[in-house]
């Protein structure tokens, strides 16, 4: 019993060295490189400005969107005529308000004239 525990324990040692070994030289390498840049590790300002506009490009959710858009044809016919769909919006809004006024005044209007024919009875 007591050799199957010293087995146990020792693999569990070398199991939790083994997972932190990764961990330590990604650590390391971390601090390897941030020193060199410390020390005077210079960068050209090109590959700066290439990779920030990059870095910027991914971050932003309008150029992204923007992208997904102009795949798909829908999002080009939209897009190439932005015009037209606002007039077309605009006329939809128009019409939806015009149908939920009109759906108000009709139940107002039956409403009154149920009162009136009721009065009469």
């Amino acid at each position: 019993m007591d050799s199957l525990l010293s087995i146990i324990s020792s693999q569990r040692e070398r199991y939790q060295v083994s997972a932190e070994l990764p961990k330590q030289s990604k650590s390391r390498h971390g601090e390897s490189t941030i020193t060199s840049l410390r020390c005077g590790g210079r960068i050209n300002d090109d590959t700066v400005m290439r990779y920030s506009s990059q870095y910027e490009e991914r971050l932003d959710p309008f150029t992204s969107f923007s992208k997904k858009v102009r795949m798909s044809p829908w999002g080009r016919v939209i897009l190439s005529n932005k015009r037209a769909l606002l007039f077309h919006e605009s006329c939809l809004c128009v019409c939806v308000c015009d149908q939920v006024l009109y759906k108000a005044a009709w139940s107002e209007s039956i409403g009154r004239d149920c009162a009136a024919f009721c009065a009469k009875k």
